[in-house]
């Protein structure tokens, strides 16, 4: 897949749903209509303060979440995660 039909996909669809490109409004919309969103509150997102180089330009941002980007990681970790190792740890001491 070439950058340029990513970027003319894009462009189509922001004008089918009639906002700018490079616009908020437009992520809006992308966020209103993400099927996945129901999740968002599942796992954990680090907060800007916890993040080494995210220094906001606003110190009221610090407390905000984080912009979670990393290709290289396993994602964000899910809330029950840590649940679900306690538990396996238990049977290993178990056994």
């Amino acid at each position: 897949m070439s950058s340029s039909w990513v970027i003319e996909h894009f462009n189509n669809l922001s004008t089918t749903v009639g906002k700018a490109p490079h616009s908020l409004e437009l992520a809006e919309h992308f966020d209103k209509e993400d099927s996945l969103a129901k999740y968002r509150n599942e796992f954990a997102i680090p907060i800007r303060r916890n993040v080494s180089g995210d220094s906001p330009h606003n110190a009221s941002d610090l407390d905000k979440p984080s912009v979670y980007l990393c290709g290289n990681s396993l994602g964000l970790m899910p809330k029950r995660s840590r649940e679900l190792v306690m538990q396996e740890l238990d049977v290993w001491a178990a056994r």
